[in-house]
Order: structure tokens, then sequence, then C-alpha cells
């Protein structure tokens, strides 16, 4: 039955659900090792997207601040 939540839980994960939950004690070590480890590289994961998602976003800024210093000013008609 421990395996069975287990992989279960696995199952649900998705991009759009990152937040899972799994009971910590199942009496078996061997067991409580395996989820202790899916534990740990779930949370690697949590952070490697955290830090892709800031790295695109840090991407698309510099993108922007380019583009915007190759405008000529001269370009834009000042509004009255």
């Amino acid at each position: 039955a421990p395996l069975i939540r287990l992989n279960n839980a696995i199952k649900d994960v998705t991009l759009d659900n990152l937040n899972i939950e799994l009971p910590q004690q199942y009496g078996i070590e061997e067991i409580e090792e395996i989820n202790r480890s899916f534990l740990m590289m779930f949370d690697h994961l949590k952070k490697a997207i955290a830090v892709n998602i800031q790295a695109r976003a840090n991407e698309e800024r510099a993108n922007y601040l380019a583009l915007q210093s190759q405008m000529n000013p001269h370009t834009i008609i000042p509004s009255a």
C-alpha cells in the first residue's frame, strides 16, 4: 500500500500541480527512504523551475532594454 500511494502521488505531479504532500511515516525504512528521496528531488525540481523562470524573465528584460536603447529619439514626435 505505501508504494501504491507514493506511485499515485508521483502520477499527480504536473507543472500546474507542484505541491504535493506525502505521509512521512510508513513504518518501513526502505519506503521512508524512497519517500525522502522523492521529496528532495521534488524540491530540487521546484527550485530549478524557479531559476529557469527567473532566467527567462531576465532575458526578456535584457531584450527589451536592448531594443529600447536602439530607438532613435529623433523619430519620436512629442505630443503637444
